[in-house]
C-alpha cells in the first residue's frame, strides 16, 4: 500500500512488528515440535545409540531452559513496560512480550513431548 498511495496508513508498522513476533516465535515453537530446530544433526547421527540419546535429552533440556529463560525475562518486562503505549495503535507496550509467552510454553511442552518419546524408546517401549 506504501508505494500505490505513496502513504500507508499510521497503525500498519506497528502491527507488522507485532506479527513479526509471533510468526517468529510459533514458528519457533513449531520447527520444535517438528524435530526441525537448530541441531548438530550431522555429529549426533555419528554417535552410537547411548551417547545419542543423551546429546538428545540435552538438546531438549537447553530448550526447556532456553524456554523458561524467556517467560521469565519476558514476563518481566511485560510486568515493567504495561503502562507504557504502543503509539498509534494505543497497546500497552507489554503486548509485545507477553505474546512470546504462549510460544515459549509450547517449545516446553513439545520438548517434553520429544523427552518422552526418546525415554520410551530407549527403554525399548
Amino acid at each position: 500500500m506504501r508505494y500505490v498511495f505513496e502513504d500507508a496508513p499510521d497503525f500498519v508498522e506497528p502491527i507488522a512488528l507485532l506479527l513479526v513476533i509471533v510468526i517468529a516465535m510459533f514458528g519457533a515453537a513449531m520447527k520444535v515440535r517438528d524435530g526441525g530446530h537448530i541441531g548438530l544433526d550431522s555429529l549426533v547421527q555419528r554417535l552410537s545409540a547411548g551417547p545419542r540419546t543423551v546429546v538428545i535429552a540435552i538438546q531438549h533440556l537447553s530448550l526447556i531452559a532456553f524456554a523458561i529463560a524467556i517467560m521469565v525475562g519476558c514476563g518481566t518486562m511485560a510486568a515493567e513496560t504495561m503502562g507504557d503505549h504502543i503509539p498509534i495503535i494505543g497497546l500497552p507496550e507489554g503486548v509485545r512480550y507477553l505474546i512470546t509467552i504462549p510460544a515459549a510454553i509450547a517449545i516446553i511442552l513439545f520438548s517434553l513431548e520429544h523427552l518422552l518419546a526418546l525415554r520410551r524408546s530407549s527403554s525399548g517401549q
